[in-house]
């Protein structure tokens, strides 16, 4: 293969070609002659796997994917810890270290970033909990004033758990009542704080992500090419600015795919702003600092925004009427697993044993209509991996945990996530250099703002308040662990700076990126790279379509926001292009110039 830093020489300056090429084509090198098509899309996972679909309906389409399918054993959500970090289905991205944060980590101050790298993306790898306010197939969907009817090809499938199955969701649920939040049994309701049941992307019990949903049941479809292990590594812009064309590395060799209509990169707020500043497209002293050619200056990487979430101490539960956490280490058993296989249930269903979910609004906010903090409650004892499987999955150091939990192993036990949903803290990612293979440079810039810190510290002294002084949990006789966190043993247990010293050392990322291709209304917006429309600011016949366009980060779950941003980008897109060629009365074409500036074609009436 040409070595990348050549092939990015010979091809900073491009021909003129039309923005819409009608007719084939001249050939290169890195071409196939066959190798033209309406659209590419270009990374097939949670919102690229929708759009492949969409447009494949009525048009030849690409799907560009660098990853392959997805592992079978991927389906099965007790498995889901076993994939984070594997190189097969996951780009293992890291970010740079953390001044302000993650001081627990093996690696000094850097956080583990998995992403998914497979058809479906982040939605095979992600664990499942569905937060979102459209495309809803779950227990409530006859909320019809809330979700609407909904398109009746929309596949992705919702569950529930039975209550049964989760001895702590009800006790849960009676002490936030107890602190004055409601039971609002359908958090994907309207906007509210409260506590509630927790729904999963999930079909039967198993994993239901896009690659079930959008891409499975139409992988075969003649307008559709997926071309599996291909990594895109630049778009092809003519002297225009038009975008014209892919090049992708495959199996050793690069080659260049070519758009007759539109390329929408939908690589995720990771990937999507790489591949823009690889082709020139980003801040322009940026670009030039690693030696590539400024086509178009825009803050491309910036506005980046993540949820960080806060493990806190295990609360133990003293009362033994009953078995009230999971113990993977005995749970997990064959019986387990020939339930899981023959009727969908049972502990493999679960992805994690997560009991309840509930937000809250802290002193920072002082808004009930949009929280700040998600809290989730976790079934999980205290089994003898704990320590072990926590730095596995997030790299934090093993020996502090295991302090913690000095002589509480095998203990009926639960845990709580304070989880940061509105961050005030903005990070930005940058190119390392201009090798496509290399890894960006990715600074979250966590807990920068100390309004951030001050949010989780008082979503760590609401939990406590919930779990040790509320009458119903008294009843269980929960108690959280008093062992402190080695290096914040300075400060008095369970004090404002303890748990600031605590959150500093155990927060981690909850996977949730978004925010580096911001929407806007367009070049007085200093954060603006894509419009309304999502086409990206001062080129054409490009789009940006994941969760890197939102100019905010929503209070929850990205997963079901990033299909329905490419559900409605899908409509907004096959639209365009029908007014494109759309037939006009003549009275009309002669007089409206709004008909004249869209047809092509006139009849006589």
């Amino acid at each position: 293969m040409e070595p990348f830093q050549t092939f990015f020489q010979e091809h900073d300056e491009h021909g003129v070609l039309p923005a819409v090429v009608h007719e084939k084509p001249k050939t290169s090198k890195f071409e196939d002659s066959n190798n033209v098509f309406d659209f590419i899309v270009v990374g097939g996972g949670s919102a690229g796997a929708v759009v492949a679909n969409r447009l494949s309906r009525n048009n030849k389409v690409l799907l560009l994917e660098a990853g392959t399918d997805p592992l079978p054993m991927q389906s099965i959500p007790g498995f889901t810890l076993e994939f984070m970090h594997s190189p097969y289905v996951d780009w293992m991205y890291r970010t740079v270290p953390q001044k302000y944060s993650h001081f627990g980590q093996i690696h000094e101050n850097v956080s583990m970033w998995p992403r998914g790298k497979t058809l479906g993306g982040s939605s095979t790898l992600n664990y499942m909990l569905y937060k979102s306010l459209a495309y809803y197939d779950g227990q409530y969907k006859e909320n019809s004033e809330h979700y609407g009817r909904g398109s009746q090809e929309i596949g992705l499938n919702v569950e529930s758990k039975p209550e049964e199955t989760i001895p702590l969701l009800p006790y849960i649920i009676e002490a936030g009542k107890e602190l004055g939040f409601d039971n609002v049994s359908d958090l994907n309701g309207p906007q509210r704080t409260g506590f509630g049941t927790i729904e999963y992307t999930q079909k039967r019990g198993a994993r239901h992500g896009t690659y079930d949903a959008y891409i499975r049941p139409i992988k075969h479809r003649k307008n559709l090419v997926i071309s599996r292990l291909s990594h895109a590594i630049k778009i092809k812009l003519n002297r225009h600015n038009h975008a014209i064309g892919v090049w992708y590395s495959r199996h050793g060799k690069t080659h260049l795919a070519r758009a007759r209509k539109e390329i929408i990169l939908s690589c995720g707020a990771v990937g999507s702003p790489q591949l823009l500043m690889l082709s020139g497209i980003g801040p322009k002293e940026h670009l030039q600092s690693v030696n590539i050619k400024p086509r178009i200056d825009l803050p491309v990487g910036q506005n980046l925004k993540d949820h960080l979430a806060v493990i806190l101490h295990s609360v133990i539960l003293d009362n033994t009427e009953k078995k009230w956490s999971i113990f993977p280490d005995y749970d997990y058993n064959p019986w387990a697993l020939f339930n899981y296989l023959s009727e969908g249930k049972g502990p493999f269903s679960f992805p994690s044993p997560f009991s309840s979910q509930g937000f809250i609004s802290t002193s920072i906010e002082k808004s009930m209509e949009w929280p700040n903090l998600q809290l989730y409650t976790s079934s999980l004892g205290l089994y003898d991996l704990l320590a072990s499987d926590l730095s596995r999955l997030m790299g934090f150091k093993q020996e502090p945990i295991e302090m913690i939990l000095k002589d509480q192993f095998g203990k009926n036990a639960f845990s709580s996530l304070v989880t940061l949903v509105r961050p005030k803290s903005v990070g930005e990612i940058l190119l390392r250099d201009r090798n496509p293979e290399s890894h960006p440079l990715i600074n979250p810039n966590y807990l920068n703002d100390p309004r951030d810190v001050q949010a989780i510290v008082e979503g760590a002294q609401f939990s406590r308040k919930m779990f040790e002084d509320t009458q119903v949990l008294k009843k269980l006789r929960a108690k959280m662990t008093r062992q402190p966190l080695p290096g914040c043993e300075g400060h008095e247990i369970f004090s404002s700076d303890y748990w600031e010293c605590y959150v500093r050392h155990l927060c981690m990322t909850l996977y949730h990126p978004a925010g580096t291709c911001a929407m806007g209304r367009g070049n007085n917006d200093p954060k603006t790279v894509v419009d309304t429309t999502l086409r990206v600011l001062n080129s054409r016949w490009l789009r940006v379509v994941d969760a890197s366009i939102m100019p905010e980060i929503v209070n929850g779950n990205t997963n079901s926001p990033t299909i329905m941003i490419a559900e409605k980008a899908s409509d907004i897109i096959r639209e365009y292009w029908s007014e494109q060629y759309l037939v006009s009365p003549i009275v009309e074409y002669l007089f409206d110039q709004h008909f004249r500036a869209k047809c092509f074609y006139s009849v006589m009436v």
